[in-house]
């Protein structure tokens, strides 16, 4: 399969892009990581593979309007 037809074939049946699907699991397992584990920032930006950590707080903010920081803090309370 073609990976034009595929990213067709999800928007038709999902109605969001793949780069959309991508980033909406990153940032589930994001906050799955930040919830459930005491990792480093550090840590989880390189289990998900981000290039450094800015990189991976800049996603983050994206998909969650919050710093991951942030987000841990309020899972915690």
């Amino acid at each position: 399969m073609h990976v034009n037809h595929l990213s067709k074939v999800l928007k038709k049946s999902t109605g969001r892009t793949t780069t959309e699907l991508i980033s909406s699991r990153i940032a589930q397992e994001a906050k799955a990581l930040l919830r459930q584990t005491n990792w480093t920032m550090t840590e989880i930006a390189d289990s998900l593979v981000f290039a450094d950590v800015a990189h991976f707080s800049n996603f983050f903010k994206r998909q969650m309007a919050l710093a991951p920081g942030t987000y841990r803090l309020q899972e915690i309370v």
